[in-house]
């Protein structure tokens, strides 16, 4: 049987967790950027150039990537969390594997795959996540600059394999293979010095969250609904556009892997510029101002898309590299500016369940990612290709708006263990008045 940890054991483990969870960040950089370029050609070829299967495919993996959540959220605050990231992901190298088998004839591989790969990685996530905000502790550095230097360490890496993409042009199997092996090689890595620091006050919190009320009292957060609200529409509205961006643009206008990822290499290095400035900035202005920020910056991307697609069509072609990199360039600032506000709230919702608090929220965001796909699918191929553009500009005015109102409760502190402290100091002064 292990000894406890004892306090400065408990400093050093979070350290060291910390330090690996920056070295696998670089490492899944460079793995993700070259799958995530070639992945949506590749579904895109494969659903034989059909823009709305590839948006239903879409659909499947987000919403695959949410519902899970409760029930990984609630094994995570009962179990060890090291554990639970370490066996989910053999889970999704299975379901990457697969995809070196697919083609038009055997989309049952594909669907197999998806369903693997969102929830083998979905674990993974979610544990990664609570655990870099667990292991920053005491830190004198905010939470938000601890995820924004995380997630600058990513975006550094995404530049290598943008630019491995460009220079290559290997077929989509050989990407998908690379991809494989760096994520064992950070398997491995987190087997080796990654260190479960769950504190064993959260003894209490199993016995609690096994009672039928657990979901229940979290719900009733006002932090917390306003999360569930916020990032479900969120997601509805920006997926409408994302979930089919790239088939688009293939259709469209015609772009190569390797323009693709040219474009990417913009869109990276933008995030590097901004990731850690984003993040002291959360932890300066609070999420709220942040947010809504981030969200202004989408109305410009959508609007650009429109506009450079309507300069297109009216023969001005030289106009369309130069408005792409812009785009590329403000989305990375949105982005940059959202990771530190969205990684914050969804951690810090529940200071005593933060793995069943992230998986409420996330499983209600998951609604969000039901239907975009479909829907953004629908309107390019159906409608106009800058109709979807036009949807998630609305959406995001509404998004602002809701922010304006009720973004202040981000900022507040945790409200059920308020109440709890409240229930129970009650009971304290009934029994002494008895």
């Amino acid at each position: 049987m292990k000894e406890p940890l004892n306090s400065e054991m408990i400093k050093k483990a979070k350290r060291r967790n910390l330090w690996a969870f920056m070295a696998g960040n670089l490492l899944s950089g460079f793995g993700d950027s070259c799958i995530n370029i070639a992945y949506m050609p590749f579904l895109y070829e494969v659903t034989n150039n059909n823009l709305f299967l590839t948006g239903l495919l879409t659909t499947l993996a987000a919403v695959l990537w949410f519902l899970p959540t409760p029930i990984l959220g609630r094994i995570s605050d009962k179990n060890n969390r090291k554990q639970m990231m370490i066996f989910s992901k053999p889970i999704a190298f299975v379901g990457v594997f697969l995809l070196l088998f697919v083609n038009q004839n055997n989309l049952y591989l594909l669907i197999i795959s998806i369903i693997l790969r969102s929830v083998g990685f979905m674990s993974s996530n979610l544990n990664y996540n609570i655990l870099v905000s667990e292991s920053n502790g005491e830190s004198k550095e905010g939470l938000g600059h601890i995820f924004s230097k995380m997630a600058f360490l990513y975006f550094a890496s995404t530049i290598g394999g943008a630019v491995f993409v460009n220079l290559t042009g290997f077929e989509y199997n050989i990407y998908f293979m690379i991809f494989l092996v760096i994520c064992i090689i950070n398997w491995i890595k987190n087997i080796i010095f990654v260190t479960d620091t769950k504190s064993v006050q959260n003894e209490k919190i199993v016995k609690k969250s096994s009672n039928s009320k657990s979901w229940r009292e979290v719900i009733k957060s006002p932090k917390i609904k306003t999360a569930m609200i916020f990032l479900t529409f969120d997601i509805f509205f920006w997926e409408i556009s994302n979930s089919v961006l790239t088939a688009g643009l293939i259709s469209a206008y015609g772009f190569t892997l390797e323009e693709l990822a040219f474009f990417n290499i913009w869109f990276n290095v933008s995030m590097i510029i901004f990731q850690i400035p984003a993040g002291k900035l959360t932890d300066k202005f609070g999420k709220k101002k942040i947010l809504i920020i981030s969200e202004l910056g989408g109305i410009f991307i959508f609007t650009l898309h429109i506009i450079s697609s309507i300069i297109w069509t009216s023969g001005y072609k030289l106009f369309l590299f130069p408005s792409m990199i812009l785009i590329q360039i403000l989305s990375g600032i949105v982005v940059a500016s959202f990771i530190p506000s969205e990684s914050i709230i969804l951690t810090d919702l529940d200071k005593d369940r933060k793995g069943e608090s992230y998986g409420m929220v996330s499983f209600v965001r998951g609604f969000g990612a039901m239907f975009p796909g479909a829907i953004g699918g629908f309107l390019m191929g159906t409608v106009h290709f800058i109709t979807p553009f036009i949807v998630t500009t609305i959406g995001i005015v509404l998004l602002i708006i809701y922010l304006l109102k009720f973004g202040h409760r981000f900022e507040e502190i945790d409200e059920i263990g308020l109440n709890n402290k409240k229930t129970n100091n009650s009971k304290k002064n009934n029994s002494k008045k008895k």
